[in-house]
């Protein structure tokens, strides 16, 4: 059986099972918030995906956004009626200019309204960067991540008009962008494909969605870039009224404007 909060509020699924039924949080919405820890849990699994990277506009100079991190830890030793905090990243904006900004980072911590430090109170999943750091981004991720489990995004392809990374999935690294004039953005560690790229009048594919992470948006060749799927795919590089046809859907974003990262998301497993 499941249970949709009402307004802002994070969706809660109810697993059957003998014992205590698990319980799933599932925090789509970009912000911050708060999990009480239902009678009867003794443990958690705590998840989290960064945004991904905006992309720019702009012939030759600009570039790709980065996907979003993944990270995960499992928190023993918690108490019915305790708190979990929780904040979930934006994906970063394109522009059609040279400043995009990068994927906002997510995280859940035990018992503080804050950063966590450890991966036994928490985990931090960073969010993906903006051109020119997008490209070598994977290298920042893990390295300012936290959790037992850590997956990068993948890089953003370099100009001209290249693909936006994809999202690190629950299993495997994002796969990277493709630089070029017009390319595909790579697919999520989920396995969602990432947009195909836009040549001549098209406009690049917006990348897939997928509850374990996002495909990143395809660049294009003489329009817009798409955006990044959800959660954690960046945005495709765009330049300068058809659009290419691709599984992640429709690019509606005008001529000339790099392509959104997808926003991140949190996850919490009572057990």
């Amino acid at each position: 059986m499941a249970t949709k909060g009402t307004g802002r509020g994070p969706l809660i699924r109810s697993k059957g099972g003998g014992g205590f039924t698990p319980v799933e949080v599932l925090v789509l919405s970009v912000g911050s918030g708060s999990s009480t820890v239902p009678s009867g849990a003794t443990s958690a699994v705590v998840e989290a995906w960064g945004g991904g990277g905006g992309s720019t506009g702009g012939d030759l100079t600009g570039g790709s956004g980065a996907g979003g991190a993944y990270a995960r830890s499992t928190i023993t030793g918690i108490s019915g009626g305790n708190i979990f905090y929780y904040t979930v990243g934006a994906g970063g904006v394109g522009t059609g200019s040279s400043s995009a900004t990068a994927g906002g980072d997510s995280w859940v911590n035990y018992n503080s309204n804050s950063v966590p430090t450890s991966s036994t109170t928490g985990c931090k999943a960073v969010g993906g960067a903006t051109y020119p750091t997008a490209i070598p981004n994977n290298t920042t991720q893990l390295a300012n991540s936290i959790g037992t489990i850590i997956y990068i995004g993948g890089s953003g392809g370099g100009p001209p008009e290249g693909g936006g990374g994809g999202s690190a999935g629950t299993t495997a690294n994002g796969v990277n962008g493709t630089g070029g004039s017009g390319t595909p953005g790579g697919a999520s560690g989920s396995g969602a494909a990432g947009g195909c790229g836009g040549g001549g009048t098209n406009s690049g594919g917006n990348g897939q969605s997928n509850v374990n992470g996002g495909g990143g948006g395809g660049g294009s060749y003489n329009n817009a870039g798409g955006n990044g799927g959800v959660p954690g795919g960046a945005g495709g590089m765009g330049w300068s009224s058809q659009n290419a046809v691709c599984a992640g859907g429709t690019n509606t974003n005008t001529a000339g404007t790099g392509g959104d990262g997808g926003r991140g998301q949190v996850r919490i497993t009572y057990s």
